[in-house]
């Protein structure tokens, strides 16, 4: 299921002009393509990532800091619920194949549009 959602999303030109604007149009495709998921899906009381698909989580992010980035997806990592990492981000980071032995995958939200 990653990645089907992988190849759905990387050849997508989002407009970012928000967060909230790329959930929406990140919505869009995974609804277009039938795909089932949670929005603003509840980890736990401090923790809420954009998206679940199955056990893939999906997370938004574009801006930020490297380091904030890296230490929110290690914490999505920690859940059991979690089992793979689609990073959908502006930000050029780069990330471990994998964190807490799960899969982490990033697509470039600049990428479509070279």
């Amino acid at each position: 299921m990653t990645h089907e959602i992988v190849k759905l999303l990387q050849p997508h030109r989002f407009l970012i002009g928000s967060e909230t604007t790329v959930q929406n149009q990140v919505a869009s495709v995974l609804d277009g393509a039938g795909i089932d998921y949670s929005r603003e899906h509840r980890l736990d009381r401090k923790n809420r990532i954009d998206f679940l698909s199955g056990s893939t989580g999906i997370e938004i992010k574009i801006k930020g800091a490297k380091r904030g980035i890296y230490r929110q997806i290690k914490r999505y990592c920690a859940f059991d619920e979690v089992t793979e990492i689609v990073l959908l981000t502006g930000v050029a980071i780069g990330m471990p194949d994998q964190i807490n032995g799960r899969p982490i995958h990033i697509v470039s939200l600049g990428a479509a549009w070279i």
